[in-house]
């Protein structure tokens, strides 16, 4: 019974951690009945379900029509008080964040694996996680009922909730219709709270807009619809990557970024946007030709189902059409801070092209009555997200980590982004990853920089000390007492003793312990080749709960991982997918993917003096897509490290790719020489080579 009873608790941890889905109306209580339905098949577990839910909502109205919101999810129902997600309905499940303190030992012991795991949130503190099966909800809420409403209490005094935004009313009405009551009603600030004052917002958006970084926007906008001139030849991978980094460039605190509009320009999404060149030229050509908002509209709906542009969404087209005529058409996003804002401005959410349209018409005469520049909207919108920005009742939140700005002392930013060629938005990608859980692993093709860019991050977060920086490699016969504790025999006089000794990692937290004021990183290289389980053993409860003490397997002593200390690994995912990895590992970690890129290759060889090679850029793209057209999986293609040499020249680069890039031909087609003979030196190379 306890097997299957883990195993339904596992499935329902797993199911909880994927994202969920928005339903088609959050306002229909006819939806919402029917993924109740759906998620809760039975009638009786469905009626418990039911009054739980009913019972936190109304102790959570209780602290205030501000502290809570319910959110539908096509295989899911959330209950949000703050900034927690304090109960959830799932498949068969409920989950339920407790206050630890007032479960008993006889009622831990009846929960067994429904007790998950202990959690602290930032803004509650301590916390418990139940994960109730249906079968079991009328059972054990009267034993975590006040340990439910204690923590409800404590959520919202951190705070009104942020997820007001996607309130689903549709509900509360299949709430009150299943239980004969009315319900109450969060606060609706869409409409009624906190209305928006565009005097005020403009005014607080203006003071962020000092004339250097209107210049450093308006320089960049110029760049970028040079880029896009009508008579321009169509546009290649590099020039769609470098249109995305001018129309993404800032300036703020005193030095250039390439983050205004966050993720929808870096990373990923412009490198899969790059990749699609064709669609990316047919969607800019079709948007340059269009000469009245009618067309706009038409052209951005049409363009979606016609040519698909993966990750382009609202975006870029607007990125397009703001280079085309920043007067009269703004950019814009579907989804986040942007979208709202324009919404509260001007009462229309872009979401399509004909709303997209009817936003910026309301947003031309927006900066015309108050004399506001274009190039400052997207700060406007900011503000209006966020009243409480403007109106000065802003709480400051307390800093992840009482330790000095990353790069603080002799390497700081600037020279991370020098050495790795990473653009700004792009480290504060990284930054935020590393904020919201302190592990992550780069993973990705070999040759691509990955070790390279991890000791390169971790000399940035800790100001180049080495002192506080730890580097090590996993390897198959890597176990736990190399890297926890082990026992390890010692000479002792005339006799042999046992002791178990600390590992590497163990004696790394220590010193971490010991100044709580610094960052200290410890670096693993090719994570993924040792067994992970083995290795990390009890720690990895350890390293999602900081702070908090587990009981090593060996000494019997308690070991805590502080929070000033970040975890970097990297992974070749041609040896192991991240699928691959073990759950609760992977959970414990956030993911970022590095790829061949020949533009960082393009800008290394010009950086280091050698840029009459810079041709290999493009023989590197040529390659990788040659090879993918061969049906070559993503994470085997060719990274741009093996072309990153001081000394790169025409005498060299033969016996880089006949000693480094052949033979990884051979392993991807082995005994295909008709298919191998193709990426000939001769052929392959040296005709790009000559174009160049």
């Amino acid at each position: 019974m306890d097997e299957e009873l883990r195993a339904c608790i596992d499935a329902a941890v797993a199911n909880h951690e994927r994202s969920g889905s928005k339903p088609s109306d959050r306002n229909d209580p006819a939806v919402a009945t029917g993924i109740f339905e759906a998620l809760l098949p039975e009638p009786d577990p469905r009626s418990s379900v039911a009054q739980v839910l009913t019972d936190i909502i109304e102790h959570a109205h209780g602290q205030g029509a501000k502290k809570w919101a319910v959110t539908l999810f096509r295989d899911r129902v959330r209950l949000n008080v703050g900034a927690v997600h304090v109960c959830v309905v799932l498949r068969d499940t409920l989950f339920l964040v407790v206050n630890p303190n007032l479960i008993d030992e006889e009622t831990r012991r009846a929960l067994g694996p429904r007790a998950h795991k202990p959690t602290e949130f930032k803004s509650t503190g301590a916390a418990l996680e139940v994960y109730l099966p249906m079968t079991d909800v009328a059972r054990f809420w009267p034993s975590v009922q006040e340990a439910s409403r204690a923590f409800v209490t404590t959520a919202a005094s951190a705070g009104d909730t942020p997820f007001w935004p996607y309130h689903s009313p549709g509900v509360l009405e299949f709430l009150e219709d299943r239980l004969g009551r009315t319900l109450p009603r969060p606060v609706d600030r869409r409409q009624s709270d906190e209305p928006v004052d565009p005097v005020a917002v403009v005014a607080r958006a203006k003071e962020d807009l000092p004339p250097e970084r209107i210049e450093a926007r308006e320089r960049a906008l110029a760049e970028a619809r040079a880029l896009l001139d009508p008579s321009r030849r169509p546009l290649s991978v590099d020039d769609l990557a470098q249109l995305m980094r001018w129309f993404n460039t800032d300036h703020y605190q005193g030095r250039d970024r390439v983050d205004r509009f966050g993720m929808a320009m870096t990373g990923h999404a412009r490198n899969r946007i790059s990749e699609n060149h064709v669609s990316a030229n047919t969607w800019i050509n079709a948007l340059w030709d269009c000469s009245s908002d009618e067309e706009v509209a038409a052209a951005i709906d049409r363009l979606r189902v016609e040519s698909p542009l993966p990750f382009a969404g609202l975006p870029f087209p607007a990125m397009v059409l703001h280079c085309k005529e920043p007067q009269r058409f703004f950019p814009a996003t579907a989804s986040g801070t942007l979208s709202q804002g324009y919404e509260r401005l001007v009462g229309t959410k872009p979401r399509d092209g004909r709303s997209y349209v009817t936003a910026c018409v309301g947003l031309r005469d927006l900066v015309d009555e108050h004399d506001l520049t274009p190039m400052g909207l997207d700060i406007a919108a900011w503000f209006a997200a966020n009243p409480q920005l403007v109106s000065g009742a802003e709480t400051e939140l307390e800093p992840e980590l009482n330790t000095p700005e990353p790069g603080s002392a002799g390497y700081g930013r600037q020279q991370f982004l020098a050495r790795t060629l990473f653009d700004d938005g792009e480290l504060v990608e990284v930054e935020r990853l590393l904020e919201d859980k302190p592990q992550l692993i780069l993973y990705g093709p070999p040759g691509t920089g990955k070790t390279w860019i991890a000791e390169h991050l971790a000399r940035f977060l800790t100001g180049d000390a080495p002192d506080q920086i730890q580097m090590l490699q996993f390897h198959p016969s890597y176990g736990y007492e190399d890297f926890i504790e082990g026992i390890r025999p010692t000479p002792d006089g005339d006799r042999v003793t046992y002791p178990v000794v600390p590992g590497v990692f163990r004696e790394f937290c220590r010193r971490a312990t010991e100044h709580p004021d610094l960052r200290y990183v410890l670096v693993v290289d090719e994570i993924n080749r040792g067994n992970l389980p083995r290795i990390f053993g009890e720690l990895l409860f350890a390293l999602e709960r900081r702070g908090t003490p587990v009981t090593l397997s060996q000494s019997r002593e308690a070991m805590r991982v502080p929070h000033n200390l970040i975890l970097l690994g990297t992974m070749n995912t041609a040896d192991q997918s991240i699928a691959l990895l073990d759950m609760a590992l992977r959970r414990r970690f956030h993911f970022l993917r590095v790829e061949p890129n020949p533009e960082q290759l393009s800008g290394w060889l010009v950086s280091h003096g050698v840029s009459h090679m810079k041709p290999v850029a493009a023989i590197l793209r040529a390659l990788n897509l040659r090879l993918q057209g061969r049906g070559v999986a993503r994470d085997r293609l060719v990274g741009h490290s093996h072309f990153m040499r001081p000394q790169l020249d025409e005498d060299t680069l033969p016996l880089i790719w006949r000693g480094s890039i052949i033979p990884l031909i051979e392993e991807l087609f082995p005994g295909q020489d008709d298919i191998i003979s193709t990426f000939d030196y001769e052929t392959f190379v040296e005709p790009k080579l000559g174009r160049g």
